[in-house]
């Protein structure tokens, strides 16, 4: 893999540009007219960073009670004021103690019911958030699909770090190069394809898909930092498919200097030559 530093440099330009992109649609997020679930959404997420709260201290509770291999009565008064995790402690304390099997079933216990909390919660920020991603996803696409097609294949984070996307065969690119490299390795596709999932189906249903769309998600991005790291050309599954690669716009510039070089010398060889045979 000898294509690390051009990729970190494409890895800290691209974090750049997402800095970027989640400050502006969190702007346009905040604007009530575009937003209206914006403090139901609100409210639920503190809801859920409650539960998240109430959970985690309930785990370190626990562990402390049972550091000494003994819960006593006051801590199991305390461990069994929980409405979720009471029947947990109830059923595994039926003998007055707590052996170490025992404690770690309880703690997976409690676990897998805090997922299906989460999982509800989840579910629920995600159809109230739908605005909220909706947003993003427009400002990713005209960001890097047309933003940086008027910019001739620049971003703010590519310009930092003088990259530019150009074509691979030399021929004009169109917007449409830039929106459908974009709707890969922005995961654009494939997270309007959860969106709708999102608007249209069951929450199982949704949950099912979201995990899949997540996995694919993960696949896409390694094979695409795969193929840029072991390409020669550093092309990946996007750049590929829609004709285009990323160039370092220094060393380019100094082809292009090479090149002028070579054309004044070649010049230069044949006024020489010519004022020869004058002669």
């Amino acid at each position: 893999m000898t294509n690390i530093k051009p990729f970190m440099k494409r890895t800290i330009a691209y974090a750049i540009d997402t800095i970027i992109i989640l400050a502006v649609s969190s702007l346009i997020s905040s604007i009530p007219f575009l937003n209206k679930g914006m403090d139901d959404y609100q409210k639920t997420y503190d809801e859920y960073e409650e539960e998240y709260n109430k959970y985690s201290e309930y785990l370190t509770l626990l562990d402390k009670s049972y550091k000494d291999e003994e819960i006593t009565e006051e801590e199991y008064t305390k461990l069994t004021e929980s409405t979720e995790y009471k029947g947990i402690i109830e059923t595994k304390y039926e003998d007055k103690k707590l052996s170490q099997d025992e404690y770690d079933d309880a703690v997976e216990e409690i676990n897998e019911e805090f997922d299906k909390i989460a999982k509800d919660y989840v579910y629920i920020l995600s159809k109230k958030g739908i605005s909220n991603s909706i947003i993003t996803l427009v400002c990713t696409l005209l960001y890097f699909g047309v933003i940086q097609y008027f910019l001739k294949g620049e971003t703010i984070g590519k310009k930092i770090f003088k990259l530019k996307v150009i074509s691979a065969n030399n021929k004009k690119l169109n917007i449409f190069n830039y929106l459908f490299r974009s709707l890969i390795v922005n995961d654009i596709l494939l997270n309007t394809i959860g969106i709708l999932f999102l608007a249209f189906a069951t929450k199982t249903v949704y949950l099912k898909a979201d995990s899949l769309i997540t996995t694919l998600v993960s696949v896409v991005e390694a094979v695409i930092i795969f193929l840029v790291l072991t390409r020669e050309d550093q092309r990946g599954l996007h750049d590929l498919l829609f004709n285009t690669k990323v160039i370092s716009t220094i060393e380019s510039n100094k082809e292009d200097n090479k090149i002028i070089e070579v054309d004044i010398e070649e010049k230069e060889v044949k006024n020489v030559k010519s004022k020869r045979k004058k002669q």
